[in-house]
C-alpha cells in the first residue's frame, strides 16, 4: 500500500479517501503464470486508458507500478497469484473537486490463484441472461475499469438467484453485452461471434488475446453484435476473463447449448490459448 508490504489487517484506507466516498479509482485484476504477471504490459496500458476516461492523471511511471506488483508477488510467496490494483484519486476534503485531493493511493492486493479451470468448469458452466441492465457507455462507460462496481455486483447477485456461475448483460438496446466479469463468445456456424466494444463492454485483455489467437488460426470472426435469442441458439458459447482463462459455457438458464459439452472450437480456443501461455512464460 503505497509502496509499503503490509498485512490485510494494516492495509486501512481513509474515510476522506475518494475511492471511498465516490468510487473514484480505477483497477485492474492480473494473475501470474509461472510466477510472473501474465500480460502485464496490456494491463497497464488498459489501466492508463481507464485513468484517462476519468480524468486521473497517474503519478507512477509504468516501470513503478511493474516494480510494485512484482515486489507484492514475491512477498505473497504463493506459486501462482492473483493480483488487484488499485489507484484511487486519493485523500482529500468532501467535494467532486480533483484539486481536492494530494496524491493517488495505491493498493495492490496479492492472493494465491484459484485453479483456473477445474474438472467441474472444464465440462462446462451455466450462465443466466439478466434483467440488469449493463451500465449505458454514455452514463458510465464500461469502457472505464472502474471500481465503481455496482452494476455489474447487482448483476452477479440476480445470476446467483438462478443457479448460474456467471451472468449475462445486455445493453439498453437488448443486444448481448458481456458477463458481469467476463467478455461473452458464441459460435454459430463455425464462425466466432463476440460483441463489439462500441456497444458498451470492457475490452478485456483475454478477450483481446482469444481474438488474436482465433484470427491466427484462421478461424472466421465476428465482432458483431448479437441478440439474446441468438446466442440461446449458438452451437457453443462460451466466456472468458483474467482469472478464468476461457471458460465454456453448456447451459445458459434452462436452455442447452449444443450438444450439452465443450464444443470443437471452444476446445480447440483453450489449447491455442494454454499454448500460447506456455510460449510466453517460457
Amino acid at each position: 500500500m503505497n509502496g509499503r508490504i503490509t498485512g490485510r489487517d494494516e492495509a486501512l484506507v481513509s474515510a476522506f479517501d475518494h475511492g471511498f466516498l465516490y468510487g473514484d479509482s480505477i483497477y485492474e485484476t492480473i494473475r501470474t503464470s509461472r510466477g510472473a504477471p501474465f500480460l502485464l504490459d496490456r494491463h497497464l496500458r488498459r489501466m492508463r486508458n481507464s485513468a484517462a476516461l476519468i480524468e486521473m492523471e497517474l503519478d507512477r511511471e509504468d516501470g513503478e507500478y511493474r516494480a510494485a506488483i512484482l515486489e507484492t508477488i514475491a512477498a505473497g510467496g504463493a506459486a501462482e497469484s492473483a493480483l488487484r490494483v488499485v489507484i484511487t484519486r486519493g485523500i482529500g476534503d468532501i467535494g467532486y473537486d480533483p484539486a481536492l485531493t494530494r496524491r493517488r493511493t495505491t493498493l495492490i492486493y496479492v492472493r494465491p490463484l484459484e485453479p483456473i479451470r477445474d474438472a467441474a468448469q472444464r465440462a462446462g458452466i451455466r450462465l443466466s441472461l439478466l434483467t440488469r441492465r449493463r451500465n449505458d457507455r454514455e452514463a458510465v462507460s464500461p469502457w472505464i475499469k472502474s471500481s465503481n462496481l455496482l452494476n455489474n455486483l447487482l448483476g452477479w447477485h440476480e445470476a446467483q438467484r438462478h443457479g448460474a456461475m456467471e451472468g449475462v448483460m445486455l445493453n439498453r438496446e437488448g443486444f448481448v453485452a458481456e458477463g458481469t466479469m467476463t467478455n461473452v463468445f458464441m459460435v454459430r456456424d463455425g464462425v466466432l461471434w463476440t460483441p463489439p466494444v462500441e456497444i458498451g463492454l470492457l475490452p478485456g485483455i483475454t478477450r483481446e488475446f482469444t481474438l488474436e489467437l482465433a484470427t491466427a488460426d484462421g478461424l472466421p470472426v465476428r465482432v458483431a453484435p448479437f441478440r439474446p435469442e441468438e446466442l440461446l441458439a449458438a452451437d457453443e458459447v462460451f466466456i472468458t476473463g483474467t482469472t478464468k482463462a476461457i471458460l465454456p459455457a453448456t447451459r445458459v438458464d434452462e436452455q442447452v447449448i449444443g450438444r450439452g459439452a465443450p464444443g470443437p472450437i471452444t476446445t480447440r480456443l483453450i489449447g491455442l490459448f494454454d499454448a500460447a501461455e506456455d510460449r510466453l512464460a517460457g
